[in-house]
């Protein structure tokens, strides 16, 4: 289930307050969703507004907010805190909205590769979080492997 995700690094510079945020290079003009603190999203905002005015971070072009901002979990190992629903499943991650990054988050919990709703078990939820997103990340490999892993995950 391990993903590999290419991030660009974009700097922005006003005022000598260097802003700093990972997504990809926008194109000059475009627009997109930006995440705000306190999981607020902002639609159809240019890069340079959203990370100069707002202070937000850019969600790429042509992204929508697809509800409120939050934690954003990839391959259980690398957590984003503030990142759109919609971004957030487009890089092959899972949306836990309000919860926070960190060993008790969801990233930090599970040893289990199945389990992906990040709950310590293997169920039900991740069975069906598995079919919602088939071909996108999913294939038979990872429900075989969701299959093998139902249950408890070990500590």
């Amino acid at each position: 289930m391990r993903r590999v995700i290419a991030v660009v690094a974009v700097v922005g510079v006003l005022a000598g307050l260097a802003v700093t945020q990972t997504r990809d290079q926008p194109t000059e003009g475009a627009t997109g969703a930006c995440c705000l603190q306190g999981n607020a999203c902002l639609p159809n905002v240019t890069a340079e507004f959203c990370i100069l005015i707002a202070e937000g971070i850019y969600q790429g072009d042509g992204t929508t907010c697809g509800g409120d901002c939050g934690m954003c979990c990839i391959d259980k190992i690398e957590c984003h805190q503030i990142w759109s629903p919609d971004h957030c499943a487009h890089t092959g991650g899972h949306f836990f909205g309000n919860l926070p990054c960190g060993p008790d988050g969801p990233c930090g919990r599970s040893v289990c590769d199945s389990d992906i709703d990040g709950d310590g078990e293997v169920g039900i939820l991740d069975f069906l979080d598995l079919l919602a997103n088939w071909n996108n990340p999913y294939d038979l490999v990872d429900y075989w492997t969701l299959l093998a892993d139902w249950g408890p995950c070990p500590p």
